[in-house]
C-alpha cells in the first residue's frame, strides 16, 4: 500500500474523475454519452407509464425521502432524523426501503445500519415497498402509523404525502447528464416533483452560488433546506478505555488512519475524516454496497498493516464485523456516528412534515 503523496494526488484525481464523469469513468466517453442516450429514452417510457397509473394508497401517511442522482446524498441520517421527530411527536414511523443489493452482499447493510440506530422502528425491506408495506399493515394495523420510504423519488407505484429530494452540495449533478455519461438518473427538470428540497453536505458558510443558481433553474425556486453531516462521536471497536472515543471533538487518538469505505461518494467521506484532523494514511476505496467477501476482507487485512486504525462507516462496519470479528483485526476499528444538523430551512421542513403528517413535528 502506497502512502506517498504522488499516490495519494493519484487516487484524489481519480475519485474526482468519478465525480466529474460519472459512476465509471474509466469507459471511454463517446461509449457512456451513447448508453445514455440509450437510458434516457427507456427512462421516458417508464416515466410514461408510470405517470398513467393510479398510485398505490396506504391508510397512514408516506413521506418519501430521495434523489435524482446515484451514489450517496445523506439518505439513511436525514430519515433517521425524520424518524427520530416522528417518533419525539408520539407517532410510529415506519422505514420502508428496496434494499439494494441485499441478496448479493447477504443483507441489507442499510437495513441493519436503522435497526441498530432505532431498534423500535419497523424496517421493511423489499422491492415492492407498497405491497410490504400493505402486508405488514394487513397483520398489524398498529404496526405503525407513518412511513418514511429512504430513496423514494422514482418509486412512483405508491402516493405519498411529501416528496423530499436531496442535494448534495459536494456532488449536485444537476447541471450534468444521465447515468452512465453522469450521474442522473432522471433528467434534472423531474426535481419540481418535489416538495421539499434539502440541500446536505452543505459548506460552513452559505451556498456556493453555483448551486443555488443551479438548483433554482432546474426548480423554479431555491432549496427549502440545508444540512450538514456532523460525526457527533466516532465508535471504536473493540471498546476499550484506552482507544477511547474521541477527544477535542471526535478526534480518535489512533495515530495513522486507513479508511475502508462502500460509499456512493467516497471522496465526500474522505474529505470529512480530514476535516476532522484525521491522519488519513490511505483510501482503500470499494464499490457502493460492496459484499465484503473473502478477498475484499484480505485487502483490508493486508492493508491495515500500514495503519494504526481502520475508519469505516457505519453501513461498512455492518458488513466488515459479519465478516471478521473486531478483536480478530490487528488494529482498532473506528466508526463515526452521523448525524444531520440543519444550517437553514428547519421551520420549513417541519411545516411540511406536520402538514403531511397532521400533527405538529418539532426539529
Amino acid at each position: 500500500m502506497s502512502t506517498s503523496p504522488e499516490a495519494r494526488r493519484h487516487r484524489n484525481q481519480t475519485m474526482n474523475a468519478r465525480n466529474e464523469q460519472g459512476p465509471i469513468p474509466g469507459v471511454p466517453r463517446p461509449a457512456t454519452w451513447v448508453a445514455s442516450r440509450c437510458y434516457a429514452a427507456g427512462e421516458r417510457l417508464v416515466s410514461t407509464w408510470r405517470s398513467r397509473g393510479d398510485a398505490r394508497r396506504l391508510p397512514v401517511p408516506v413521506v418519501s425521502v430521495g434523489n435524482l442522482t446515484l451514489g450517496g446524498t445523506g439518505k439513511t441520517p436525514v430519515t433517521t432524523i425524520l424518524a427520530e421527530s416522528l417518533a419525539a411527536a408520539g407517532l410510529r414511523p415506519a422505514i420502508a426501503l428496496r434494499g439494494y443489493r441485499a441478496r448479493q452482499t447477504g443483507g441489507s447493510d442499510e437495513a441493519e445500519e436503522y435497526r441498530t440506530r432505532m431498534p423500535d422502528v419497523p424496517i421493511l425491506v423489499g422491492a415492492d415497498r407498497a405491497g410490504t408495506a400493505a402486508s405488514r399493515l394487513a397483520v398489524d394495523p398498529d404496526a405503525f402509523d407513518v412511513l418514511l420510504l429512504d430513496d423514494g423519488f422514482q418509486h412512483r407505484q405508491l402516493h405519498r404525502d411529501l416528496d423530499i429530494v436531496l442535494v448534495d452540495a459536494t456532488r449536485p449533478a444537476l447541471d450534468g447528464d444521465l447515468v452512465p455519461h453522469g450521474w442522473l438518473r432522471e433528467p434534472a427538470s423531474r426535481i419540481q416533483r418535489a416538495g421539499l428540497v434539502v440541500v446536505t453536505n452543505g459548506p460552513e458558510g452559505e451556498l456556493e452560488p453555483g448551486l443555488l443558481d443551479s438548483i433554482t433553474r432546474h426548480r423554479g425556486s431555491p432549496p427549502d433546506v440545508v444540512t450538514r453531516h456532523r460525526w457527533r462521536t466516532i465508535r471504536s471497536f473493540p471498546e476499550s478505555e484506552s482507544d477511547g472515543m474521541a477527544h477535542g471533538g471526535v478526534r480518535p487518538r489512533s495515530g495513522r488512519v486507513l479508511l475502508v469505505s462502500g460509499l456512493g461518494n467516497p471522496s465526500a467521506f474522505e474529505d470529512h475524516a480530514r476535516r476532522e484532523g484525521i491522519d488519513v494514511v490511505d483510501h482503500l476505496v470499494l464499490r457502493d454496497h460492496a459484499a465484503y467477501d473473502d478477498s475484499t476482507i484480505e485487502r483490508i487485512l493486508s492493508a491495515s498493516t500500514r495503519a494504526d486504525a481502520l475508519l469505516v462507516s457505519a453501513k461498512d462496519w455492518v458488513k466488515l464485523r459479519k465478516k471478521a470479528r473486531a478483536s480478530d483485526l490487528p488494529v482498532p476499528v473506528l466508526v463515526p456516528e452521523v448525524e444531520i444538523e440543519i444550517v437553514s430551512g428547519a421551520q420549513r421542513l417541519s411545516e411540511a412534515l406536520s402538514e403531511a403528517c397532521g400533527r405538529r413535528i418539532a426539529l
